[in-house]
Formats: C-alpha cells, structure tokens, sequence
C-alpha cells in the first residue's frame, strides 16, 4: 500500500453541512491512520479565490464524496461546475467518484445513477427507518470510503511508455517529483520545530512558487508531514479525556505522572500539552472542583453564587444546602449532633467551593485556622468566652465590642479574611464544625 494518504473532496450544499461535518468526524479516524486526507470548501483562507480554491482541490482529488440532497441537486454551482468536472475525471480514470445520498431525492435519474451510492443500497442517511440512527448509516459509509481508499491506493503508479512521448513524459515527472521532494525537504526542516510558524508559511509560499508546486500538492505535502505529529497530539487527548471520565483527576500525582509517560512515549512538547489541556480542563473544571455529595445535594447554584461574587445569596445558599444535606427543612436548626456527623464529602464540597472563589478569603477551613490561632483547641466543645469573642473579632462578627447583626456582614472581597459564610449558618455551634472539617482532612 502507498505510504502517502488518498486525498478526498467534499462536494456538498451548505445546508448539509452539519451531515458533512457527522459524516467527516466518522471519517477521522482514517485521517489520523493516515490512510485519507480531505478538504472541503470551509478550509478555504480569507483571501483566497474560493471558485479557483475548489476547482483546484477537485482536480487532485482521488475520492470525490458528492453529497447527495434535492439542496445538492438544486444547485447550479454543484451542478454545472461540480458533478461535471467530477464525472469527467471519473470516466478518465483519474478519480473515483462515489455519491453518498444524505436525504431523499430524485438522484437516480441523474448521470449519478448509474454509479455506486452509499450508503449501501443508496437508502438515505436520514431514513432512520432503516439505519436507526444517523451513525449506523455514516458508520456504513466510513467504512465503503475506507474499502475505496485501500482500492486506490493499492493501484501501481502510472508509467510513461507511450512511443515518441515517453523521455519527455518521463523528464516532466522527475522535474515534479524533483519539486515534490524538495519542497517536503523544506517543510520537514521547519517541522523541527514541531508547528509551521507564520514566517515558515511564508517562506513555503515562496519556494512553492519558486518549483511552480500546485496549491493543492504544496497542501498534500504539509499535510502528510504534519500529520504524525497531529496524531500524537490527538492520541494525547485522547488519553486526558479518557481519564477524566474515569474519574482520574489531572492534578492527582498518579495521573500526572501517567500522563508525563504517555507524553514522552508520543514526543510531544509541553507547550503541546500545555495547549491540549487548556480547553479539556476548562470543561472539566466543574466535575473536579464540585465533589459530589453524600446526600444527593445539588452544588450547582453555590457555585455560581459564589463564582458571580454574589456573596449575600451563596450566604444563603449555604444555609439551604447544609439543612437539606443533614436531612431537614428550610428554616430549621442544626444540632451539634447533626454537625459532629456532617457528610464530609458535602462539607469539603461547600468549603472547597468558598475558598477557590474568594481566592483563599472565605471558607470554613479558612475560619478554623484563624479559630486555632486565637488559642482554640479543635475538641467539638465551646473554647470559652475570650477565645470565641477574639475569634468573632478577627472575622468581623464583633466591631468594638459589639455583636454585627447578620444585616450589617460586609458581603464582599474587602470583608477580613473569614468573614463569610455568615454567622446566621451555624454560629451557635460553628466550632463544632471546624472539629468536624479537621476530622475530614481538609
């Protein structure tokens, strides 16, 4: 088999894109194998001339996709330009053209009929009556793509041995070839680098028009080199993803490490993993910084309280939350009972969440340190009147002298540092609750 990937054209209307871009994600896997490359009209750069772009990438097609709907038939462009041009190059043996019928319509009366459609039978992705769902019907087509590919590839390079033609054919092949190379050599060089800079596309845009290397070759090119190193970057998401829905948390010392071995086993740099992470742990930030609970308690409204900076509502919220998570009604008491038996996971949760948003300034592990500074001893029990008073005085629950009554708590940043959650939560035995955080390890 030819080591070099058979290039695929998308022919298709606009408002199939969403069943182009299905169709193009069950075909990825055969890109990242190397085996198919593709391109469609939305890889075409701002600037470029879109009508020479396509024609362009249609004539060096290999496998031409025409994606077949009454909105592809329907459209002159598709038509007159498109099939034809397409059909051309299909009966001179230069590309095999293969229509994949998304919705039902009158295509068999076309010059198309005559061909092989997928999926199989020509039965329309979209008829669900007979493929269940969209990705048995793209599985089915995938899978005819790959056959074509290994077909067409398998092929024997063209010789030149026409009588009287045959040296000047020949001569004109190497100088491609001679170009090709050269070219790829070029590009390599600057891969070292692992990325193609702005100045290294420039540099190639010169050399390409220096060897007078057609834009899709020049394409063709970068992109088989490029694509090793794509695939490892893709392996590696691959491998982060997977471990977050096992439950692995990035920042655990074990999947650190795990994650430092796969890196190097693929060679990829870490300003490569470092651009792989960002989005994966963005979207998954939620999953590792809410817990869970014990008791089926839903965390999502603290934490966008808290993330909003809305601390008087997160304040009440908190109250909300812990009564439901100790099996009680809004408006009830907590029992020094109830607190010496909080469910951990519920009270990390809470706290965690407080700490992470307030930059470290409010939080109840927050407050039972400056609780054990003024002298507490983290026993369940009352710390006695000085101790207690010294405490509400650092968390500005006392201004001099005098108790703050849950109105005047100052509901923001410029608060001292513990201040919030609010003493209405748990005052009354809030030092059985610091015993209780130490006895879940916070």
């Amino acid at each position: 088999m030819s080591s070099r990937a058979v290039s695929v054209f998308f022919s298709y209307s606009h408002k199939d894109e969403k069943l182009r871009n299905e169709l193009a994600k069950h075909l990825r896997t055969l890109k990242r194998s190397g085996i198919i490359s593709d391109w469609h009209d939305r890889k075409i750069l701002p600037g470029d001339e879109w009508d020479h772009q396509i024609k362009e990438h249609l004539n060096a097609a290999q496998i031409i996709l025409l994606l077949i709907s009454s909105d592809f038939i329907d459209s002159d462009y598709c038509h007159d330009v498109e099939i034809d041009r397409a059909m051309e190059r299909h009966q001179a043996g230069e590309a095999r053209v293969i229509p994949v019928i998304l919705r039902p319509c009158l295509w068999e009366i076309t010059p198309l009929g005559k061909l092989q459609a997928l999926p199989k039978n020509g039965t329309p992705v979209t008829d669900l009556g007979v493929w269940r769902n969209l990705d048995n019907a793209f599985l089915n087509i995938a899978q005819g793509v790959h056959a074509a590919a290994i077909s067409f590839s398998e092929q024997p390079a063209p010789t030149f041995n026409i009588k009287g033609a045959g040296k000047g054919l020949e001569s004109k092949q190497t100088v491609e070839n001679d170009a090709k190379a050269q070219y790829r050599e070029r590009v390599k060089e600057y891969l070292i680098d692992r990325e193609l800079t702005t100045f290294h596309e420039i540099r190639l845009g010169i050399l390409q028009k220096q060897l007078k290397l057609p834009d899709a070759e020049a394409q063709r090119i970068v992109s088989e080199e490029l694509a090793p190193i794509e695939q490892a970057k893709e392996t590696y998401r691959d491998a982060l993803s997977r471990l977050i829905e096992a439950g692995h948390k990035p920042s655990e010392k074990e999947t650190r490490q795990g994650l430092a071995q796969i890196q190097q086993e693929l060679g990829i740099t870490q300003a490569e993993v470092t651009a792989i992470e960002q989005p994966i742990l963005a979207a998954a930030e939620y999953q590792f910084e809410v817990m869970g609970s014990e008791r089926g308690i839903d965390y999502t409204r603290l934490r966008d309280l808290l993330k909003a900076g809305a601390w008087q509502d997160a304040d009440k919220e908190t109250y909300e939350v812990m009564i439901r998570a100790v099996g009680k009604k809004s408006g009830g008491y907590f029992t020094k009972d109830e607190l010496l038996n909080f469910p951990c996971q519920d009270l990390l949760t809470i706290d965690r969440l407080w700490v992470k948003y307030s930059n470290g300034r409010f939080g109840f592990s927050v407050q039972k340190k400056i609780y054990v500074d003024c002298g507490a001893t983290l026993n369940g029990e009352f710390p006695g009147n000085t101790i207690w008073r010294k405490f509400s005085d650092l968390v500005g629950w006392r201004i001099e002298g005098k108790w703050v009554g849950y109105s005047s708590l100052t509901f923001d940043t410029s608060a001292p540092s513990g201040h919030l959650p609010g003493k209405n939560v748990v005052v009354w035995v809030v030092w059985v609750l610091f015993y209780r955080i130490q006895t879940c390890k916070v």
